[in-house]
């Protein structure tokens, strides 16, 4: 962290109950303090980079559904969308879990699955308006404030009741399906009761809104991303399962620098390509949330 400019501290429980006053600790032997995680706002981030984008002089074209890729041989030629054709020497696929079934169209095989995340909001809790994003590490639940309201993740449960942090297994076939975008009802309860166990400003709890989406996993949780090996023209930029905002400037750069120049040079990204699917070739181990 150190080494890259990141304000990340190892904090003990006295800590972290100074940075949540009434917060639960005793289970806790300490954890990670960065004072700038959690707080980027992904549509305030996409508008500033569309708007840049235009002023660099790109075409963006809203609302046209990507539907195929269109390929020649062993090079991809443009992208079939709902408004038409559209020619070009390079295509860079970055479309999250519908990326397996659109590069399917070109007779390529991608391990990208749709995975339902969800969200869940509850009204203004004044005493705790001004702490930072609290996860706990061993269930995946997270929560922090956002603007008047408080903003609850958390993981899946499984049938029987038991926390499922990611999925057990890839599913059969790619493309797989999609689950209903419905936020499961055993949800609420479990969120309701785990957050009133870690902090008593929970215990009367109110959920007022909830969603799910998609997450786009890949087997080993990490995105596939550079050039399609055997299809010239064609690259990818997908299955962050679940880190796409987080990793997306730097995949930017890098994914162009390949596309550009043959070769991304700011770093090696060869252990994220779609042959390590086939070689065997892992990136190195690492969590992030």
């Amino acid at each position: 962290y150190e080494r890259l400019g990141v304000p990340v501290e190892m904090v003990d429980r006295i800590r972290v109950r100074e940075l949540v006053p009434g917060m639960r600790v005793d289970d806790l032997r300490g954890g990670r303090f960065c004072e700038r995680d959690g707080y980027g706002d992904p549509l305030a981030a996409l508008a500033g980079l569309g708007a840049a984008a235009r002023l660099a002089g790109a075409h963006l074209v809203e609302g046209a559904a990507a539907t195929a890729l269109l390929r020649e041989g062993d090079r991809v030629i443009g992208v079939r969308t709902a408004h038409g054709d559209v020619r070009s020497e390079r295509v860079l696929v970055a479309t999250g879990c519908w990326t397996a079934a659109l590069c399917a169209t070109a007779a390529v095989g991608v391990p990208i699955w749709a995975y339902r995340r969800s969200i869940m909001e509850s009204g203004p809790l004044p005493a705790l308006m001004k702490i930072p994003l609290v996860v706990e590490w061993e269930s995946g639940f997270h929560f922090r404030p956002k603007e008047r309201v408080q903003r609850f993740a958390m993981p899946n449960l499984t049938a029987d009741g038991r926390v499922e942090k990611g999925p057990a297994t890839p599913p059969a076939a790619y493309p797989a399906a999609f689950e209903p975008l419905e936020v499961p009802p055993s949800l609420e309860p479990w969120v309701r009761a785990r957050a009133a166990w870690r902090h008593p400003a929970f215990a009367d709890l109110r959920i007022v809104d909830a969603w799910s989406c998609y997450y786009e996993m890949t087997p080993d949780d990490h995105p596939v991303v550079g050039a399609v090996p055997g299809v010239r023209g064609l690259y990818l930029a997908a299955g962050f399962s679940g880190h796409g905002f987080m990793h997306s400037p730097a995949i930017a750069q890098l994914v162009v620098e390949e596309m550009l120049d043959g070769k991304a040079r700011t770093l090696d990204i060869r252990d994220l390509s779609l042959e390590r699917f086939i070689t065997g070739r892992r990136p190195f181990t690492a969590t992030v949330l």
